[in-house]
């Protein structure tokens, strides 16, 4: 009788998350993973720095919230363990950069073994300060520089065969600045920050849509109001019956107008749809791809974190919505609060998306504190907020891959 093989998900959890990777017209390249593990203990870490690279390459196969596939590429931190054990190989050369640290130590055995890797197609990325990072020149692809010395650092290294790339960049400013430079690779969290602040310069195309957006709020808005306001929507109109006819609701006869789908599939299945499209369409154009993504992540990682939900907890679609509306400031490059005062939520909620004191305050920063990898907090919030890491951890991964299907597959 054949062993029974044991569910993906019976491997050990991770906390593991990414951060986006930018060029200088904040267009995505890739992602960085970084990851801590052994969910039940606070601040554990790997005995082995090995096994935590092994673990997240595991992951990143098991796991749907990575995507190996594309254009795009994705940097893992390896240890000098991992990599004179041929630990890179696990990952496709194509779009993999393998990171070590400019304090690695040295050796023959090492730089013979980056070499072969540059040889089979691999990326290396050399992360530290000027004067440590200068001995991998004849390795290295790509130079990790902190934003707060990248200016500086550049006048000491030679990168007229090596690209830079700036880490921690958190505000628009300090990226702006950066652009000027010979930088050709940009991480941090600015394009989640409102670039210049304004009042309400909406597009009429933005002003719509907001409109729509602001009936889906309502508990039972009036389906005929939403109805001729999508109609007006010859895009919408279009991704919404598209939407209601694939193969996902099994309809027998087409569904040709936008009432019918109103009537026939329901308020509540076509909500969630008609949010992530309104949240995509009213995102500029100069603004990254990611920033409509991060926000639909946030949405329903906080959803599936209290599901099954308790009585203490808010409910599942509210904190959904509390994530999809959180990053609304930077699509606008408006005050929270101005962006906030029309739609109709609630006063807890609107706080708590101008990072004030409220009931919803701390699932916010729980999500922001993951995405970040600000493992400390994460452990904190699990806390207080009565979460299990283990649900709180897997939650975050099966967010990551409904978020990306949602993008690729149904927008």
């Amino acid at each position: 009788m054949q062993e029974e093989k044991p569910a993906p998900w019976n491997i050990e959890p991770l906390f593991v998350g990414r951060q986006p990777v930018f060029n200088a017209k904040k267009r995505l390249q890739g992602y960085e993973l970084f990851y801590r593990s052994d969910e039940e203990s606070a601040g554990a870490v790997f005995s082995n720095p090995e096994d935590a690279t092994l673990s997240v390459i595991q992951a990143s196969y098991v796991s749907p919230f990575l995507n190996m596939k594309g254009e795009k590429f994705i940097m893992v931190n390896f240890s000098y363990e991992a990599i004179v054990h041929n630990a890179p190989y696990a990952l496709p050369p194509q779009n993999t950069i393998v990171k070590i640290t400019g304090h690695t130590p040295g050796g023959h055995e090492l730089e013979q073994a980056l070499a072969e890797l540059k040889k089979d197609g691999y990326r290396i990325a050399v992360d530290g300060k000027p004067g440590e990072i200068s001995r991998w020149m004849d390795l290295a692809d790509i130079f990790i520089l902190d934003a707060g010395v990248a200016g500086e650092g550049l006048q000491e290294i030679d990168t007229s065969d090596v690209a830079v790339m700036a880490k921690r960049i958190e505000d628009v400013e300090t990226f702006q600045k950066l652009q000027e430079k010979n930088i050709s690779y940009f991480q941090g969290y600015f394009f989640k920050r409102p670039e210049t602040l304004k009042g309400a310069n909406l597009s009429t195309h933005q002003i719509m849509r907001l409109k729509i957006f602001q009936v889906l709020q309502q508990e039972e808005p009036d389906l005929d109001e939403l109805a001729s306001l999508l109609e007006k929507e010859v895009s919408l109109t279009y991704r919404l019956l598209r939407y209601v006819n694939s193969a996902s609701f099994g309809m027998l006869t087409p569904i040709k107008t936008i009432r019918r789908a109103l009537t026939y599939v329901g308020f509540k299945n076509l909500r969630t749809f008609l949010q992530l499209c309104l949240l995509r369409d009213v995102t500029p154009q100069s603004k990254p791809s990611e920033l409509p993504f991060a926000a639909a992540l946030r949405g329903r990682f906080l959803e599936l974190v209290v599901f099954p939900t308790k009585d203490e907890w808010p409910q599942p679609d509210a904190l959904f919505m509390l994530g999809l509306l959180s990053l609304l400031d930077a699509v606008f490059d408006m005050p929270m609060e101005n962006v906030v005062q029309d739609l109709p939520i609630d006063e807890d909620m609107k706080k708590a998306l101008c990072r004030e004191e409220s009931l919803y305050l701390p699932w916010l920063y729980l999500a922001i504190a993951f995405e970040k990898g600000d493992w400390e907090n994460v452990d904190a919030l699990i806390s207080q907020l009565g979460l299990h890491p283990r649900k709180v951890a897997m939650s975050y991964s099966w967010a990551m891959g409904w978020a990306r299907d949602f993008f690729e597959y149904s927008l």
